[in-house]
């Protein structure tokens, strides 16, 4: 996996990691890793799943156990911002993603989804000045995502 890794291939290496934790039991550095790439992807709810594959192999592993409560936090928060844009509440989906983005400052692919959502909340909150600024910065890093 880590030969992929450093081709930038994370799909694959998530695919080795897998097997992996599949053949080796009580193996919670294969799912601490698994949860790892899966949130360097910005998918949330697969890291979410394999965190708690690893708590349940060791549930005081503190790795494990602290990047579960960052997942779970950060997946809680974008869950109820897009209840709030289903609902069509954009001031309260705002407020949510601004947490979010609080809590993972960082990563840039979950950093881009937090603002791609920003970037429409505002625009349907009719937020002109806050959603030029964030839409700009989707704009630079994703031109092809609008």
């Amino acid at each position: 996996s880590n030969a992929h890794l450093k081709l930038g291939n994370i799909i694959n290496a998530i695919g080795d990691v897998r097997a992996i934790a599949k053949l080796t039991t009580d193996n919670t550095a294969a799912y601490l890793k698994l949860s790892h790439l899966h949130y360097v992807m910005g998918e949330e709810e697969e890291s979410l799943k394999e965190i708690r594959e690893c708590l349940k192999l060791d549930q005081d592993h503190k790795e494990c156990h602290a990047h579960y409560k960052k997942v779970k936090k950060l997946n809680k928060q974008l869950t109820a911002a897009q209840d709030y844009i289903n609902e069509g509440d954009y001031n309260g989906a705002v407020t949510k993603l601004k947490a979010a983005l609080k809590t993972e400052p960082r990563e840039p692919k979950i950093v881009f989804k937090i603002n791609s959502r920003i970037c429409l909340s505002t625009k349907q909150a009719q937020l002109p000045g806050e959603c030029i600024e964030v839409c700009s910065q989707v704009l630079e890093r994703e031109t092809q995502d609008i």
